[in-house]
């Protein structure tokens, strides 16, 4: 008998806790199914009226005048890039000079001398793109001769096309310059110690 009472009375228990966790869950689910049930609302909700009304002209102002500095700053940048360009051509005296000497010496200059041709390619490159930029930046479409707005989407062209390719210039000459730096430092590191 003892047995019987200690079974039922564990079964009462586990009644009793499955009884409380199923009064849980359902505690728990009560808002979820709630608001499943809940109608949704039939009246529209109310949308922003569009607004086909210009922008502000304190807006229009501002941005004519950032775009007006931007190709000013273009231009100078321009100019820059060209005296950059004239002195690529230092480089390649200098190498050139390397070259003679090691001529004049016997020594192997092959690997220096393709580095020589290919900055002069890569020279020529950026010289195209930053011609590119020159003549973005002389047509001026969007601006007149002093660097006024005249047509903001295209002055706004203007600015972007212009420093994109004085970028890709800029990217070009520096690869171009640290080749030929690597080749010449390579160069003298293997001639180290013999008689210049």
């Amino acid at each position: 008998m003892k047995t019987i009472l200690k079974s039922t009375w564990m079964k009462s228990g586990l009644i009793a806790i499955l009884a409380l966790s199923v009064a849980f869950a359902a505690l728990e689910l009560a808002p979820t199914l709630a608001m499943a049930q809940t109608p949704s609302p039939t009246t529209p909700q109310a949308t922003p009226p569009a607004t086909s009304a210009p922008a502000a002209p304190q807006n229009q102002a501002a941005r004519q005048a950032a775009l007006e500095k931007a190709f000013a700053r273009e231009q100078t940048a321009s100019t820059t890039q060209a005296n950059n360009l004239e002195k690529m051509s230092t480089l390649a005296t200098n190498a050139q000079t390397l070259i003679d000497k090691a001529k004049a010496k016997g020594w192997d200059f092959a690997g220096i001398q393709l580095a020589l041709n290919a900055f002069k390619s890569q020279v020529a490159d950026a010289q195209s793109l930053h011609d590119t930029a020159a003549g973005i930046l002389s047509a001026h479409v969007g601006f007149d001769d002093s660097g006024k707005i005249t047509g903001i989407v295209a002055a706004a062209e203007t600015v972007r096309d212009a420093h994109q390719s004085l970028v890709d210039t800029r990217s070009v000459m520096r690869q171009a310059a640290a080749d030929l730096r690597s080749a010449v430092r390579a160069f003298r590191a293997a001639h180290k110690g013999q008689t210049s």
